[in-house]
């Protein structure tokens, strides 16, 4: 059923902005009590459904943070243990990290952004290439993850590990090969549908596609808003493109920001992190340490906190208040939950002007909450059962 005061804030920013495709989610505990896509453009563009997903950016990143604590609760990793002893990275030379520093980091320093890591440079596929090149190994475009771990292991550290925070999508890319390596998996996204949305009944989480070619049936439609076109790094004769689709290569980059996701999806991660019980895919003790620890980073003023979140604090009573962005030029996303309620919201545009949308929208969830939901919980329409 839909709610007119919540569906009007939407389509208002949608018409502001403007933007032609959004999806809205919103959790009360355990249940999710209202899920809507929305459309507004020209005939033919694609209606956006509840299921519709969304390229959710840096909103990955709380996804791999979930699945580094279901290695550390299955016993397989530690927030202690070193990143080369597990990835046992090479140059593209054969040898080992530039960087002895390198040696030195950790779990922990990945999860909290502390990990002095070059930051972006590895999404620049060019820039892979011609390393391998220079090492006298002829490839063709597009690089592999493999041959991107080779890259960053013949950088240079920014800083030290441990000394300097810096939000960093490198290593959170890294943590999620960490992933599919300590599941024995060929990609993290193998591991996290076996691990983690699997056991939660998730069906919407996917590796985001790069090409407009390659898109998959129920996928959002992008337009950055000045229609910028690059150069593809995706086939070796490079044509140009539309930005974002081709100009980077997101499939290879499950763990920092290359996941495609509906927002019905992302509100059972929410459900699950807002349940005071276990859940089907992970124990509650597993998340209280999780966010704990990302509310200690906070509580610390370590900038965007770590552990898969911008944010989060502990609001006492086994409680959380957590939030993470993503953005991308042609796509702006947010998962939140605070206490008992929660909401994830995609936008398949930029929404330059709905006002104070991000990161608790409160025009849409006062209205939440001040509605009388009943009994509902959307999940089992979803294919999800209840918690």
């Amino acid at each position: 059923m839909a709610n007119a005061g919540i569906d009007a804030i939407i389509q208002q920013a949608m018409k502001d902005s403007p933007v032609r495709d959004a999806s809205l989610a919103i959790v009360h505990g355990t249940k999710l009590v209202y899920a809507r896509g929305y459309t507004l453009a020209e005939p033919d563009w694609p209606q956006v459904q509840p299921a519709t997903c969304f390229r959710i950016a840096s909103v990955s990143k709380t996804v791999t943070a979930l699945a580094i604590y279901q290695l550390i609760e299955a016993g397989t990793l530690k927030v202690a243990y070193k990143l080369q002893d597990i990835l046992q990275l090479k140059t593209p030379f054969g040898t080992g990290p530039v960087d002895p520093r390198f040696s030195q980091i950790t779990i922990k320093h990945l999860l909290e952004h502390t990990s002095g890591l070059d930051t972006n440079s590895y999404r620049n596929d060019i820039s892979v290439q011609n390393a391998f090149l220079a090492a006298g190994k002829i490839n063709a475009l597009p690089v592999t993850a493999a041959m991107t771990d080779s890259f960053i292991a013949g950088l240079s550290l920014v800083t030290a590990p441990g000394s300097t925070q810096a939000y960093s999508n490198c290593g959170y890319y890294l943590l999620a090969r960490v992933v599919a390596k300590l599941w024995s998996k060929n990609a993290p996204i193998d591991a996290m549908q076996s691990h983690l949305f699997d056991p939660l009944s998730i069906h919407h989480i996917r590796r985001a596609r790069s090409l407009i070619a390659d898109q998959t049936a129920g996928e959002a439609r992008y337009q950055q808003p000045d229609l910028n076109i690059f150069q593809s790094v995706m086939t070796p004769q490079r044509p140009l493109v539309p930005d974002e689709y081709g100009t980077e290569q997101l499939e290879k980059q499950e763990g920092s920001g290359g996941l495609s996701a509906a927002t019905i999806d992302l509100a059972r991660l929410i459900a699950i992190l807002i349940n005071q019980g276990d859940n089907p895919a992970m124990k509650r003790t597993t998340l209280t340490d999780m966010l704990s620890a990302g509310a200690a980073v906070s509580a610390a003023g370590m900038g965007r906190a770590g552990y898969g979140f911008d944010f989060l604090q502990n609001q006492g009573g086994g409680k959380y208040y957590g939030q993470k962005g993503g953005s991308l030029s042609s796509s702006n996303d947010v998962l939140q939950f605070n206490g008992d309620w929660g909401f994830a919201m995609c936008w398949g545009a930029p929404p330059f002007a709905a006002a104070n949308w991000y990161p608790d929208f409160p025009s849409v969830m006062n209205i939440a909450r001040q509605t009388n939901w009943g009994n509902t919980d959307l999940f089992p329409q979803f294919g999800m059962p209840s918690l």
